[in-house]
């Protein structure tokens, strides 16, 4: 048998306890880090440049997520710009090659279908983040494939299918934020390098989109001044009797006093200099403490600091109908009931005497007399010869002592506060200043032309009946149908106006901001919103 030692008992062997478990990751679409994360091997990235369909559609499911947040920034994610513009790019040249010219007789196949909707998708996913950050649009503007995509689209891609519309509606809204800083080129050059012309077709059936880049290029282009207008007559109040009553702070003296005492005798005479007995008085157990810390922590070193919770006992000692409390919430309120802050009345501070550079000792008095009574004290003390005034911070040259007197009458404050002065109602409004360079007065046309393209029918129908008092042309807005049906326009006549009107409609509250120096001008803006108003 083998040897044991004694008192040693056989045990099982010792079994490691169970790690721990780990907080799983947030598999949340849309925070998962490593597609999220700002890095060249972004997942949605990769998988857009992988080839895979799978992964291309997962890619864009995200980004189209992604592109309604504020915090999604495209220079977060170095080359996904880039890699966005290659899909348009290849539907604006499957088009200029007519490669969709039979899609709506024979599907396509399966993949170029994929990167055909691909190609929508990307442009929506920059249109949206352009439209809710400003980075996001700046980024798009800067990018070198940015107006040679909008070019090529506007010239080569037909509004002969609904994807196409939709392809041309987006490259029209990304327009919008290259509009104001976009040079046409000369007469003289080519016309695919114009974006004019195919805008100029495109009105006819994308009116709003069209009026919406025309205000918005008249909008960058004005230069506004703040104005301030008084509206209504100045507003008299009389002159009241000011009384401040501030919070008592303690003076030098009074801390001086209070340092050197033990605790705690030292918080009980600070409760009695800082508070008052008040039957409704609150105070939140808060501020009671910060008070205290506030005072003496900065002595804390040499002399010992009461905790929070002897602080809040001190105070029924002090003052034994306070009590400390707490309100039900939600939230809870610690609260201390039965005490105020002492006040101080400070509204004779402005008769006190600031002889001798403000360090006169003497308390502040209770009016301009007594004021005067006592620096005539200081006036007799003066010697003959010339003196400099010592009042505050005057810097008069010296005077002989009998003019001294009259001098020091005009430091002395008035009997009564000083009268309130009117008030008056001000309106801070935006004026034009200057006029408007040449692209806008040519954008305020083009829009003027839709304008009286559009409501024709209602101008050339004046009307004199009992329901308008006698007033022609005054038709209500839901007469505007029976207008167009009586004008004698064929039925596309009549349904381009109905757009047309409602376009007009679509941008009033950017035409509202329009502001025109001239008053002829203005004129056709104000005609234009109260038109669609």
């Amino acid at each position: 048998m083998a040897y044991r030692p004694p008192n040693i008992t056989t045990a099982h062997p010792l079994i490691p306890a169970p790690p721990a478990p780990r907080p799983a990751p947030n598999t949340t679409d849309d925070y998962e880090r490593w597609y999220t994360e700002a890095s060249p091997n972004n997942r949605m990235l990769l998988s857009l440049r992988s080839g895979i369909p799978s992964e291309i559609a997962w890619a864009f499911d995200r980004l189209c997520r992604l592109c309604n947040n504020e915090q999604f920034l495209f220079r977060s994610i170095p080359g996904l710009t880039n890699t966005l513009f290659e899909w348009p790019e290849w539907y604006v040249s499957q088009n200029a090659a007519g490669a969709f010219e039979l899609a709506s007789l024979f599907a396509l196949s399966p993949a170029e279908e994929r990167r055909r909707r691909h190609g929508l998708e990307a442009l929506c996913i920059m249109r949206n983040a352009a439209a809710v950050n400003d980075a996001n649009a700046e980024e798009l503007v800067k990018h070198r494939k940015a107006m040679p995509l909008i070019l090529s689209a506007l010239h080569n891609v037909l509004p002969s299918s609904d994807e196409n519309v939709e392809f041309l509606l987006y490259v029209c809204d990304l327009f919008q934020y290259i509009a104001p800083t976009y040079v046409l080129p000369p007469a003289s050059a080519p016309r695919s390098s114009s974006s004019l012309p195919p805008l100029l077709d495109l009105v006819r059936l994308h009116v709003q989109s069209a009026l919406k880049l025309l205000v918005t290029q008249m909008l960058a282009e004005q230069i506004e001044d703040t104005v301030a207008i008084e509206i209504g007559g100045p507003i008299h109040t009389t002159p009241a009797q000011a009384v401040v009553i501030q919070d008592h702070e303690l003076s030098k003296e009074e801390l001086d006093g209070l340092i050197t005492l033990p605790e705690p005798q030292r918080c009980y005479e600070w409760m009695k200099l800082m508070f008052v007995a008040k039957p409704d008085g609150e105070l939140t157990q808060v501020d009671f403490w910060n008070l205290y810390k506030d005072v003496f922590v900065p002595y804390q070193d040499q002399y010992h600091l009461l905790v929070a919770s002897d602080v809040i006992k001190n105070v029924n000692v002090v003052f034994p109908q306070a009590q400390a409390m707490v309100l039900p919430g939600p939230p809870q309120k610690f609260v201390v009931r039965g005490v105020d802050r002492r006040k101080d009345d400070r509204s004779n501070e402005r008769f006190k005497c600031l002889w001798n550079r403000s360090e006169c000792d003497s308390s502040p008095f209770g009016s301009a007399g007594e004021l005067c009574e006592h620096i005539l004290e200081h006036i007799s003390s003066l010697g003959d010869d010339k003196q400099n005034c010592l009042w505050a911070t005057c810097a008069r040259e010296p005077l002989p002592k009998p003019e001294f007197r009259a001098h020091l009458l005009t430091h002395l404050p008035s009997a009564q506060p000083p009268p309130v002065p009117p008030r008056k109602t001000t309106l801070l409004v935006k004026k034009p200043i200057g006029d408007p360079p040449s692209s806008s007065l040519t954008a305020l046309l083009c829009i003027r032309i839709l304008f009286r393209t559009a409501f024709t029918a209602i101008e050339a129908a004046p009307r004199v009946d009992a329901d308008h008092f006698g007033f022609p042309g005054v038709i209500e807005e839901d007469e505007g149908a029976d207008v167009l049906e009586d004008s004698g326009l064929s039925d596309s006549e009549q349904e381009g106006q109905r757009r047309g009107r409602k376009a007009f409609n679509g941008v009033r509250k950017l035409l509202e901001g329009v502001q025109i120096r001239d008053e002829t001008l203005m004129g056709w803006i104000t005609e234009m919103i109260q038109a669609v108003s």
